[in-house]
């Protein structure tokens, strides 16, 4: 039932955009496609479950990284790793031009190549 509301809802904003009362919606996100279906509650709620999922693979990508470097140094407990790694990823996620993160993703594929054979 909610998918044939929601295909009804999408076919009346296709109607809606293409006369000529109202100008074409600028959509520049999910959010924006949540409050051109839904109103402002949808836009609210899909940015809130976009901040949820998030956070929730930051999070298990942090422990992540936690997990292997303490595999590879024992002493240092994993809150350590986890805290210390935060201020790292937030600066590296400020990178806008993927061309820059070049060097990390080769870095990351030679770890990869070097630990398949090994």
């Amino acid at each position: 039932m909610p998918c044939y509301y929601l295909y009804k809802r999408e076919k009346k904003l296709q109607q809606r955009s293409s006369s000529n009362r109202h100008p074409p919606l600028q959509l520049r996100g999910y959010g924006d496609v949540g409050y051109a279906v839904m109103g402002p509650t949808g836009g609210k709620f899909v940015n809130l479950c976009l901040v949820i999922s998030q956070v929730g693979f930051a999070t298990s990508y942090i422990i992540f990284i936690a997990a292997n470097l303490q595999s590879i140094i024992p002493t240092l407990s994993r809150g350590i790793i986890c805290y210390a790694c935060v201020p790292l990823l937030a600066l590296l996620v400020q990178v806008t031009s993927m061309k820059t993160l070049s060097p990390f993703s080769l870095v990351a594929d030679v770890a990869n190549i070097s630990g398949l054979i090994a």
